[in-house]
């Protein structure tokens, strides 16, 4: 059963974030990963391994998994977790470098590298009773399994029929929380695990103060407006009555003209006209223009004294303050018309009912106060008593009143957060009406688990059994002569032969039996190897026609004569087998097996069963930190059997997109120095070396100094330092490829322009891939349902450097969207500046899908998602 693809490897080697993309295609019979060395080819093999149930590697199947990773790889039509690996129904042999370590060298070991001998009739016989056991428990396992299945069905059913109860529910109250449009099966679940966690907390559950139907009416009740508050503070009445009772008091001894003070008019004009006679120089009456007596003067002046005009001007200034304190207390009618939440009305009521009292009775002894002041005013020479003392005033009436509209006021803001919580324990409520049926399921599911994990033991223990004897009787049923053929073949020589021991083989170095093993080259290692991996793949407990075959660099070490005769071996496996996997960062070995099966965009469009695919390996730079991925194989290596036109196209692509030089942070200078290496190796054939081949060239002498210390410094090794400016290969990478690409331009102008032309013709295609992955990663509070796209004019200009951008192209969006168009938009502004960092130059339109029934969307455009 063949894999699909890897769903997602997070956090595991240099896998840090790594998830399928929606346009790179599941994996087919044969399959081909390119990767330079450190970008993850080793992490996947293991991984592969660890997948399998036929590994040898005691570390990869006994390793757990953290918290921090996640895996899971999708097989007929299923997503398998990394917490069930390894799966002993997919058969897998990795050859890798664990494969080399564990099964070739043992490195104190002196006894010959491979033993193989003949199983016993005993021991056979032991083995067909142990698998009949098995294959026993296993057919109890595929019984109880049906039973758990149905088990489960029915308490996802039974699950799903109530969290839908309460969602109608909770939707016909008219709430309108987000929390529980979307309500289902696993939100009940997490309630119902969380309510029944420990007994402390179903007891506190198990306690409800309202019942369903409580917390439903609770729900309904609308939100309220809030209320405006009573901003006022009572005067004082103790001291206006003080001054009042002073005023009233204070008598003003005169002699009184009858005549005027019973004609308060007559009284003002006279009181104008002596007041115009006092100004006057001339000594005469303003009125008659006579000279009035002294004797009347005397009595005029008497009548008007100094004390009687203050004591009046008092009683006018009291009784204007008591009209402005009358006239600023405000009218409490329109609170008789507020509409307060229920629980808090009747303190309200209580309290409006108080601050009314008070400010009628305040009203009550103003106007009071004044007839006694007008009265004072007609009698100014007797002392007078206030009518009525003023009335003590509870001040804390206001704060009492506005905490109560506080109190509203808040509800009103926290209604929703209310109105959620309500939901929340209305959720609880039913959960707990049916405790007792979903325990009831639950002790079903966990009584069939139980069987299963023991009967899953005795297996374990059975199958450790069998394992241990065949440990025991390993045979590989090759004759003698076959397999010194074959190390013959790869090796070209008979210093290493099998040779007869008992009733096994040993291997022997010019027939030594006590040289030790470690006197093996990594070469010779690597072909015994996979020599005996290749041996192994015919294990009678292997399933060739079912079985995964997983190469992992399996040339490394090889010198060209050995790496054809891998080829060949590899290749004649692939058919007898249902999947394999070939990683490699060998350019001779990925281009054989490339053209072996006629793999370009072209060739690969004729390929209708799809039975070979190709990828590759890429590493991107996250806040400082590798991350290895896996993507469509570039078009330039697909389609090109020459490594050089690949490097050619990735310096310039980091040539002009500076910011991605530290995507090739590890390899970078490994890139540039094999580059430049090849271009002169054509251009300089004769010079022995690469520093004579640059001294050769006829270009800047300082810039040739730059490459030359640059790519001797930091090329061809296994880590990079960025101690200090100087040990920095980023420091000045960008410089030096600028230089390298400059000088392939001027020592060979048209080769450079044709080598433009070649990676100029991916650029469109090169922008829906990258578009593509954008939005198969942008994650939005509003769904993309469909994408489409409009190429514009890309940048065809040889002599212009090759870019991503494309001019006047269009993104037409079709999501779930709501409000204007500009609202729309702004929903997706974080994709556009995406997008435009992405150096991808189009516009952006955004429909709602029931608007795109009425418009046509041209046949022009590709589809991106659907």
């Amino acid at each position: 059963m063949p894999i699909d693809r890897f769903v997602k490897i997070h956090n595991v080697g240099l896998f840090r974030d790594f998830t399928w993309p929606g346009d790179l295609e599941n994996f087919s019979q044969v399959n081909l990963i390119y990767g330079w060395n450190g970008t993850g080819k080793t992490t996947l093999s293991r991984l592969l391994d660890r997948f399998g149930g036929t590994s040898t590697t005691e570390d990869t199947n006994s390793r757990t998994w953290t918290d921090d990773e996640k895996l899971s790889i999708w097989v007929d039509g299923k997503e398998i977790e990394a917490s069930d690996f390894p799966t002993e129904s997919y058969k897998i042999k990795v050859f890798n470098r664990d494969f080399i370590y564990n099964n070739i060298l043992t490195k104190d070991s002196t006894e010959p590298i491979i033993y193989v001998g003949k199983k016993s009739v005993a021991i056979q016989q032991d083995l067909s009773e142990l698998q009949k056991e098995i294959n026993q428990k296993r057919e109890d396992l595929l019984m109880h399994n049906q039973k758990l299945y149905e088990a489960n069905e029915k308490m996802e059913n039974f699950m799903t029929q109530e969290a839908s109860k309460i969602k109608n529910k909770l939707f016909s109250a008219g709430s309108g929380i987000k929390a529980y449009q979307h309500y289902n099966r696993v939100n009940y679940k997490k309630s119902f695990d969380k309510i029944v966690k420990n007994n402390s907390q179903f007891a506190k559950h198990s306690s409800s103060n309202l019942s369903s139907a409580q917390l439903l009416n609770e729900i309904k009740q609308p939100t309220k407006s809030k209320v405006e508050f009573f901003e006022h503070i009572f005067p004082d009445l103790k001291i206006i009555e003080d001054k009042i009772a002073t005023i009233l008091q204070t008598k003003v001894v005169n002699k009184v003209i009858e005549k005027l003070q019973n004609d308060p008019s007559l009284e003002d004009w006279i009181k104008e006209g002596l007041t115009i006679y006092r100004q006057s120089e001339s000594g005469l009456c303003p009125w008659c223009e006579q000279e009035p007596t002294l004797n009347r003067i005397a009595e005029l002046n008497d009548h008007y004294n100094t004390s009687f005009e203050e004591l009046l001007q008092e009683v006018d200034t009291c009784l204007r303050e008591i009209d402005l304190i009358i006239e600023n207390i405000p009218d409490i009618k329109s609170y008789n018309n507020y509409d307060l939440y229920h629980e808090l009305m009747g303190e309200y009521s209580d309290a409006l009912s108080e601050l009314d009292r008070t400010i009628i009775e305040i009203h009550d002894w103003l106007n009071h106060s004044k007839s006694d002041l007008d009265s004072k005013r007609k009698n100014m020479n007797k002392a007078a008593n206030l009518a009525f003392n003023s009335p003590i005033i509870n001040v804390a009436i206001i704060q009492a009143f506005n905490d109560i509209i506080s109190q509203h006021n808040k509800k009103s803001e926290t209604r929703a957060e209310e109105i959620e919580g309500l939901c929340t324990k209305y959720e609880q409520v039913e959960i707990l009406k049916k405790i007792n049926s979903i325990q009831e399921l639950q002790r079903s599911i966990d009584d069939y688990s139980k069987l299963i994990n023991d009967i899953e033991d005795e297996m374990k223990k059975l199958s450790l059994k069998v394992t241990q004897l065949e440990s025991k009787a390993f045979d590989v049923q090759t004759p003698l002569e076959e397999l010194n053929s074959e190390i013959f073949s790869f090796l070209g020589h008979k210093e290493l032969q099998f040779v007869k021991s008992g009733a096994g083989y040993n291997l022997v170095r010019n027939g030594n039996t006590e040289l030790p093993s470690d006197t093996l080259s990594e070469g010779e290692k690597t072909v015994i190897a996979l020599l005996y991996f290749l041996k192994s793949i015919y294990d009678s407990n292997f399933d060739l026609s079912a079985g995964i075959v997983v190469f992992d660099d399996p040339v490394s070490s090889l010198d060209s004569n050995y790496l054809y005769q891998a080829f060949a071996a590899i290749t004649d496996i692939i058919p007898k087998v249902c999947q394999t996997f070939i990683l490699t960062h060998n350019f001779a070995l990925f281009s054989e097996i490339k053209r072996k099966y006629d793999f370009t965009w072209k060739g690969r469009e004729n390929i209708g069963n799809k039975k070979f695919s190709a990828y590759m390996l890429e590493i991107e730079m996250k806040d400082g930190n590798r991350s290895s991925k896996i993507k469509p194989l570039h078009k330039i290596l697909s389609d090109y059997n020459s490594e050089y036109h690949y490097l050619f196209s990735c310096l310039a692509r980091i040539r002009d997109l500076e910011s991605s030089i530290v995507n090739w942070h590890y390899n970078l200078p490994n890139m540039a120095r094999r580059f430049l290496e090849t271009f002169l190796e054509f251009r300089y054939p004769d010079k022995r070396n690469f520093s004579e081949a640059i001294d050769a060239t006829e270009f800047d002498s300082q810039k040739k100094i730059s490459i030359n210390r640059y790519l001797n410094k930091f090329s061809h090794r296994d880590t990079i330092t960025s101690s200090g400016y100087h040990e920095d290969p980023m420091a000045e990478a960008w410089q030096v490829i600028n230089y390298i690409l400059e000088m392939v331009e001027e020592l060979d102008p048209g080769h450079y322009k044709q080598m433009i032309k070649i990676i100029e013709k991916t650029s469109t295609t090169n922008v829906k891939r990258k578009l593509l992955e954008i939005l198969h990663s942008y994650r939005s509070s509003s769904p993309i349902l469909k994408a489409y796209f409009q190429p514009g004019q890309s940048n065809t200009d040889i002599d212009q450097s090759p870019s991503t951008e494309l001019s006047g192209a269009e993104l037409i969006l079709i999501a779930e969207v709501e409000g204007d168009v500009v609202q729309r938009y702004k929903q997706f502004n974080d994709l556009m500046i995406e997008i435009q960092a992405s150096r991808i130059d189009c516009w952006m339109k955004v429909y709602t899908p029931e608007e795109i029934n009425n418009i046509k969307i041209p046949p022009s455009y590709d589809i991106l998602m659907d």
